[in-house]
């Protein structure tokens, strides 16, 4: 029985290079190049448009790397296009974070609080709560 998230294929954008060699896959974008080597029980076929995943044999392992290897040649082809970006939502009573120029400043619930000068690429992100973007 194939994974649902193995079903799935994968978009390829426009500016995304896709190549299958014996053993791996290369994916190559505007934001750099990646390399994931394929396990046995898994085979990978390259189309023009997108990416297809499908299972060799009927093993649990062949089973649970069939949804593996498409969520991370997934996370591959997103990470070339758009890069890697982290997400920090700060939730309940006493918690502050708020930007100040490039630096974090944050209060946990006392006195005093804690300015964070080396997350100069974090920059606040409007939305619920108070999430933070780097």
């Amino acid at each position: 029985m194939p994974s649902r998230v193995g079903k799935m294929p994968i978009k390829i954008p426009s500016g995304v290079q896709v190549k299958r060699d014996a053993h791996a896959i290369h994916v190559k974008g505007p934001k750099g190049e990646l390399k994931f080597t394929l396990a046995h029980g898994v085979d990978v076929k390259v189309e023009p448009e997108e990416i297809l995943v499908a299972q060799v044999g009927g093993g649990k392992q062949a089973l649970a790397l069939h949804g593996t290897t498409r969520a991370v040649l997934a996370n591959m082809v997103e990470g070339v296009t758009k890069g890697f970006s982290k997400t920090l939502e700060i939730q309940g009573t006493g918690y502050r974070a708020q930007m100040s120029g490039k630096k974090l400043e944050q209060g946990a619930g006392g006195p005093g609080g804690r300015d964070h000068p080396r997350l100069s690429a974090a920059r606040a992100v409007q939305g619920q709560g108070n999430p933070l973007r780097r």
